[in-house]
């Protein structure tokens, strides 16, 4: 209420005191909630996303380079991207507000149901707002903008100094309004839609026997084929209204006991793969085990208990080997001198010297 009253409030830049009692006023959290964050953004600027909003691209991609410059953006007073692009439900009694322009349901009217928040503060109410301040930029004699500017846009527009981005921008992966997957190349977030609960406190109208329209997920057979049963249901009698609602809920039921047989089965084959997963991980690791216990007990037993260093010499047992046996060697012979020449390997050097100096005796000659 602080920032409220500080930047609307009488006598500030603002100067909106109406606004600011109307915020007081409002005791529905979701309305206050849609109120404060358009105040902060009209006042304080920045970006905006819910908080199950996932950025896929940096924000500064959220702009084409073609419209950015040097001292930011060139013409451009705000940037908003298409999330749904169903104009031809424009006249349905509950997609028609939130196809692109609201139902002109006032703040001071709003209660608890899902289609006038919707309506009243949300998106379909922001889109009115933004198609009036566009008009209201038009020249006298101008061609009106509608929503019918921005159909099936093919690449990003500046219409009155708004940015318009295209459906894959900031909706990608709905399912519908031709808008892509979260892989594609121009996503630039990807919309969980799971955040908040709010709608579990303002829910949607949903049909006492045929549900919510919004099942559909704006596809146009199941949207006609839910209008037609609706019609039809409203010319029965009583008792063939219960009938149907008994009908209904039996099948509903139906498919609701298989689902969750099917998601018990899925859980079951879960378990059972990590439990297979785990006893191989196990029979592997006992295996190991066993390897190591028998071929590395010795040398861990031989390792120090910590630190490093070489390892210790590994001792023999003796009484496992037994000792060598001594080496007998044949004692050594001495050479016999021949009774002339040179005695095999040469004379010892005392001997050679004294055989140098006489001369060799050489038996006589025969006659």
């Amino acid at each position: 209420m602080v920032f409220v009253t500080s930047h609307f409030g009488a006598g500030s830049a603002i100067n909106r005191p109406d606004i600011v009692d109307l915020y007081a006023s409002v005791n529905i959290t979701i309305i206050k909630a849609d109120l404060l964050r358009y105040m902060v953004m009209y006042a304080e600027g920045g970006v905006y996303a819910d908080i199950d909003v996932e950025a896929l691209k940096p924000v500064e991609r959220f702009v084409p380079a073609r419209y950015a410059t040097g001292n930011g953006l060139a013409g451009i007073d705000m940037v908003v991207g298409v999330e749904i692009d169903q104009p031809e439900f424009r006249d349905h009694p509950i997609l028609g507000g939130k196809c692109g322009e609201g139902a002109g349901v006032g703040v001071e009217d709003v209660v608890l149901d899902f289609d006038e928040v919707i309506s009243g503060t949300g998106p379909s109410a922001f889109t009115a707002a933004v198609l009036a301040e566009m008009n209201a930029a038009v020249p006298e004699g101008g061609e009106e903008i509608t929503w019918d500017t921005f159909h099936a846009m093919d690449e990003s527009k500046v219409v009155s100094r708004v940015l318009v981005l295209d459906v894959e921008k900031f909706a990608a992966g709905q399912g519908h309004s031709d808008s892509g997957n979260h892989n594609a190349r121009g996503a630039l977030v990807k919309h969980h839609y799971h955040a908040s609960n709010w709608p579990s406190k303002h829910p949607r109208f949903s049909h006492p026997a045929y549900g919510e329209v919004e099942r559909c997920n704006w596809d146009a057979a199941c949207v006609k084929k839910w209008d037609e049963d609706v019609e039809a249901y409203k010319l029965l009698s009583a008792e063939e209204q219960n009938k149907i609602i008994e009908q209904r809920s039996n099948l509903d039921g139906h498919k609701m006991e298989l689902a969750r047989k099917e998601q018990e089965k899925a859980a079951a084959l879960e378990r059972l793969v990590q439990a297979v997963k785990r006893q191989e991980e196990e029979a592997k690791q006992r295996a190991n085990d066993a390897v190591q216990e028998a071929h590395g007990g010795q040398q861990q037993q031989n390792q120090p208990a910590f630190g490093f260093g070489d390892p210790p010499p590994v001792q023999l047992p003796q009484a496992q080997f037994g000792a060598p046996p001594p080496v007998q060697l044949p004692p050594p012979q001495q050479p016999q001198q021949p009774q002339g020449g040179f005695p095999p390997g040469g004379w010892p050097p005392q001997q050679q010297q004294e055989q140098q100096q006489q001369p060799p005796a050489f038996p006589p000659p025969q006659m």
